[in-house]
């Protein structure tokens, strides 16, 4: 994972992320966002952002999709608006219809399988208004 930090201390922890996006020291929270983002990373071809512009704009593109369950076709869209690459009107139709994904709870089983423990309330994280504190 290229946002993890190499001694991190909890699962997946991204000081980059942390950083960028304010967001709390949660293996859930940083393994949703930051895997999204590294799938995001790749699409970047072509945009005249420098790599360190790309890498804040899949980072803010990816806490925006996994907060309000984005489908990754809506995410993919706004990341190349985002960057000023081409897009379809046929896709921004298509990916509306298309069903929320939850980013998060994708992310829990992942650690869960791998023997993290997780709060059960741990969805409490996410607010309209962005990320805060486990309770």
């Amino acid at each position: 994972m290229i946002f993890t930090d190499a001694n991190p201390t909890f699962p997946y922890q991204s000081s980059e992320a942390s950083y960028e996006l304010g967001i709390p020291d949660s293996p859930e929270i940083h393994l949703a966002i930051t895997g999204l983002a590294e799938r995001l990373i790749p699409l970047a071809e072509g945009a005249s952002k420098s790599d360190v512009g790309i890498r804040m704009t899949a980072l803010r593109t990816a806490s925006g999709a996994v907060l309000f369950r984005r489908p990754f076709e809506m995410v993919v869209l706004h990341f190349r608006v985002i960057l000023d690459l081409p897009f379809e009107q046929d896709d921004i139709d298509a990916a509306a219809k298309l069903a929320p994904i939850d980013w998060l709870g994708q992310a829990v089983q992942q650690l869960r399988m791998e023997g993290v423990e997780i709060a059960s309330d741990f969805g409490k994280q996410a607010s309209h208004y962005g990320w805060r504190e486990a309770p």
